[in-house]
């Protein structure tokens, strides 16, 4: 069940290792964690033992030339906010993937994208206004059914096309809901299921004319059906939510329930010679794919880690599981035990980054976690925090000299780690007077910092940490909470946080309260020179702030942006990052239009330009560490 299939199946109309290094569509983007994504997969195929590929979120797509055990990412030409819901062999070398820019609404799109070369490279069709794809079947390159429903109406739809998807011709069925899987057994005759959720039962029609009509089949269920599947003319496999599964054994006529011996939403069904197999899961980290070797009448299931979408097998002995948050599994012994391909140092969310050069960086998340690379991202190490205190806050003046801050804004708990050996050791280096979290530090040199959080708290070291100053002293009636702090030099700094802006002349002695030009709490103040500084945040909707005076005045450079700006940096005075909490990055290359560069499916919490030709922004996503990096330098694998 893809996200269209997810959002609605729960009434949601209501509702790196060396193996893979891709890089994500529209921009130089790569993923350094988690590893190869942490898009959700739904769909796959193979073509022979060796020949295969899959799809899912974010306009995922990828292929594998060894069965599955390695797999290669592709541009499929949808960009990050369209997802693939199937993807099925025409022949060994064309491919086609069903999918949508879904946004639940009218304004909703369909699509195919189509392969020549094996999965190489991809074309996509034009897009279809307001419908969703959820599956397609092509009998041949040109002529082609898709599945999936009209979201202007949220009514179900099937359209087809005899162009290769260039154009086609709709058909409304009846009932409030959609098609989520179509499956032909020959040239005429057709099966499709899905929901009607103002029936609140499940939809299943058939077409004996090649698609031209549909008519209701005998196959009837209170769940929602997510896929179905045919071996031959006869024998077929339905399969859907709460262990729902039938089989036939007259092509359709009647449809047996059977126990499928599990209780997670089922999401598809393939074949492996005479093996049936299932896949099923709880859309986060628990599922299990479900075999019957004597055509269905009982059924075995094997529980995996992750949550799968889609299992589908090359050979007799190899196959692949796929699904939530990027979850890849792969057997070599016909399923009785999978193996992870996935690669991730952590559960935990990255918060803070800071880079002493291009090639050094530390990110600090949840839980005390704390991860260093020396390759400029190409790799990540976990690091011993000596904490278990989520640090949101991280400064690296020098390679060697760190320090991190954190706590609980819950409880007040609070903590303050530093090295002075490249975090080989971090050591505690709390003061016994703070009171609150901290929640951003800033250094101007080694051993010289300022820190700021909660309840309008800034406190100011000269050693590294060894000893503390209050600044500001920590006031939870009188003060807001501060969320960033920066400095352009000893003595002139910027903190912000909730409806505020405070600036120090002085290196902090005293601060001055500053009226912002927005009601929006702010996030992240960067400076980049002595006139120009940036501030981003928001409430209900993101803001950039920009003075050109040094911070004196402040004006409104953008009022509508869709989420809170939490993540700002500057290479100069011209290009510049933003990241936002639902994931989307923007870029600006003249230091005043900002331009929608990228949607990841994560939440960005932070960004930082190593140097001028390379950035870094951390997050979360889909229960991971979340770190992608950009570079115009970059080639293959990775940053050169």
């Amino acid at each position: 069940m893809n996200f269209f299939r997810n959002r609605c199946a729960r009434g949601a109309l209501i509702a790196l290792s060396g193996m893979i290094a891709p890089a994500l569509a529209s921009a130089d983007w790569v993923w350094q964690n988690p590893r190869p994504t942490s898009y959700d997969i739904w769909g796959m195929a193979f073509a022979d033992a060796d020949d295969g590929v899959l799809v899912g979120e974010g306009g995922l797509v990828m292929t594998t030339a060894d069965g599955g055990a390695s797999w290669t990412q592709r541009d499929g030409g949808i960009g990050v906010e369209g997802t693939f819901n199937r993807v099925h062999y025409i022949d060994a070398d064309t491919i086609v993937a069903a999918g949508a820019h879904s946004t639940l609404a009218a304004d909703s799109t369909g699509f195919v994208s189509r392969s020549t070369d094996g999965g190489a490279t991809w074309t996509v069709s034009p897009p279809l206004q307001s419908i969703v794809f959820a599956d397609a079947y092509f009998s041949d390159a040109d002529h082609g059914v898709a599945v999936g429903g009209d979201f202007s109406q949220y009514v179900p739809t099937v359209s087809r096309t005899s162009d290769g998807g260039v154009t086609w011709d709709t058909q409304d069925l009846s009932g409030l809901g959609y098609l989520l899987a179509v499956a032909f057994t020959d040239a005429d005759t057709g099966f499709a299921v899905g929901y009607d959720f103002g029936a609140s039962l499940a939809i299943a029609v058939a077409t004996t004319d090649g698609g031209t009509t549909w008519q209701p089949t005998a196959l009837t269920s209170d769940q929602v059906l997510n896929d179905i599947r045919f071996s031959d003319t006869t024998h077929g496999v339905a399969v859907g939510n709460a262990g729902a599964l039938f089989v036939t054994s007259d092509g359709g006529a009647s449809w047996d329930s059977r126990d499928s011996g599990s209780a997670f939403d089922l999401h598809s069904v393939s074949f492996n010679g005479a093996t049936i197999v299932v896949s099923g899961g709880d859309y986060v980290s628990d599922g299990a794919v479900i075999f019957s070797s004597d055509g269905g009448a009982t059924w075995s299931p094997v529980a995996v880690t992750g949550s799968p979408m889609f299992a589908a097998f090359s050979d007799a002995t190899n196959g692949t599981a796929a699904g939530s948050g990027g979850a890849l599994l792969h057997t070599t012994d016909g399923g009785q035990s999978w193996a992870s391909l996935n690669t991730s140092f952590s559960a935990q969310g990255l918060f803070g980054v800071a880079f002493s050069d291009v090639s050094t960086g530390t990110a600090v998340g949840g839980a005390g976690l704390i991860v260093a690379t020396k390759d400029g991202g190409r790799s990540w190490h976990v690091q011993n925090s000596n904490t278990a205190q989520w640090l949101y806050g991280i400064a690296a003046p020098s390679a060697d000299s760190l320090i991190a801050v954190g706590g609980d804004i819950i409880s007040y708990d609070h903590v303050i780690v530093g090295t002075d050996d490249g975090g080989t050791t971090w050591t505690d280096r709390t003061p016994p007077d703070l009171l609150v979290p901290l929640l951003s530090i800033a250094c101007t040199s080694v051993g010289r910092c300022t820190a700021v959080g909660m309840c309008g708290t800034i406190v100011h070291t000269e050693d590294a940490g060894v000893t503390w100053a209050t600044q500001r002293a920590t006031d939870c009636n009188a003060q807001v909470t501060l969320e960033s702090v920066a400095f352009r030099d000893a003595n002139h700094g910027i903190a912000v946080g909730v409806q505020t802006i405070l600036e120090t002349t002085d290196g902090g002695a005293t601060w001055n309260y500053q009226q912002p030009p927005t009601g929006q709490d702010l996030r992240v103040v960067a400076i980049v020179d002595a006139d120009n500084a940036y501030i981003g945040g928001g409430t209900d909707h993101g803001v950039v702030l920009h003075s050109g005076d040094g911070g004196a005045t402040w004006t409104l450079q953008r009022d509508d942006i869709a989420t809170p700006v939490q993540g700002l940096a500057f290479a100069n005075a011209d290009e510049g990052i933003a990241v936002m909490l639902d994931g989307s990055i923007m870029r600006t290359h003249d230091g005043s239009a900002w331009v929608d560069e990228l949607r990841t499916i994560s939440n960005l919490y932070s960004v930082v330009y190593p140097d001028s030709a390379t950035a870094v922004t951390v997050g979360y996503s889909n229960y991971n560490a979340a770190v992608l990096g950009w570079s115009d330098r970059v080639f293959g694998n990775g940053f050169d």
